[in-house]
């Protein structure tokens, strides 16, 4: 399977090639920072942008999934740092990402 790079704002991320249950291909971005974590004099505000990267992130992994208890545990389970973009297109392009739709 392919290991697309692609160029986002802040920087080249690496993502993964996968097939759905229909056996198409589809590509996948996961855990793609979009603003910095919410944390101190940003808690309550508006998101401010991720800061910039060098070097190829990898996107192959989710980010961090925001505070939830579990229903289980009754524990707080995940981090305040969680403003991750996972991305899932069908084909990617001149080294950009073409965003069909997002779940965050």
């Amino acid at each position: 399977m392919e290991s697309p790079i692609v160029t986002v704002v802040e920087g080249q991320v690496r993502g993964c090639q996968k097939v759905n249950l229909d056996g198409e291909s589809f590509y996948s971005f996961l855990g793609i920072p979009f603003a910095k974590p919410p944390l101190g004099y940003l808690r309550f505000k508006a998101p401010v942008p991720a800061e910039p990267w060098s070097g190829i992130r990898d996107a192959t992994i989710d980010g961090n999934s925001c505070y939830q208890r579990n229903e289980m545990t009754k524990e707080l389970e995940g981090s305040e740092d969680c403003l991750y973009l996972n991305v899932y297109t069908k084909k990617v392009g001149l080294n950009q990402l073409h965003i069909d739709f997002i779940i965050i």
